[in-house]
């Protein structure tokens, strides 16, 4: 029996967020919980949920507050410390940094919708404690 992971996503891209929440409405074991179009509303949102997410996916580039701000400020907020973070990227280029900084993961964002729905829930489904 899988468990029903609680997922988070900030994405400033419509597209992306219409390709990843069809992705995920296929998944049985996932239910998105919020959305965010840069990591300064995401972390106001996370904030005053009543449950926070198991898992944040991360888009590298956004306005206002970026994948490295978001970072660097989720580390601080000792309740938000815990929820892995997986990157979403055009490119693996800079995945290296975004680990260092605690990301868990990066995703390259694929062209089909087969190949992204299997990575998401290869990610849904990893064990990240």
């Amino acid at each position: 029996m899988s468990v029903l992971k609680k997922i988070f996503l900030i994405e400033a891209d419509e597209g992306d967020q219409f390709f990843f929440k069809q992705a995920l409405s296929q998944l049985k074991n996932a239910l998105l919980v919020g959305t965010a179009k840069n990591g300064k509303q995401a972390l106001k949102m996370i904030h005053i949920s009543k449950s926070l997410p198991d898992l944040i996916f991360l888009d590298i580039n956004m306005p206002v507050t970026n994948s490295v701000e978001f970072l660097k400020q989720q580390k601080l907020i000792s309740t938000f410390k815990p929820i892995p973070i997986i990157v979403l990227a055009a490119s693996l280029l800079n995945c290296e940094i975004l680990q260092m900084l605690g990301a868990k993961s990066c995703i390259e964002k694929p062209l089909y919708f087969d190949v992204w729905r299997d990575k998401i829930a290869e990610v849904i489904n990893t064990d990240f404690k």
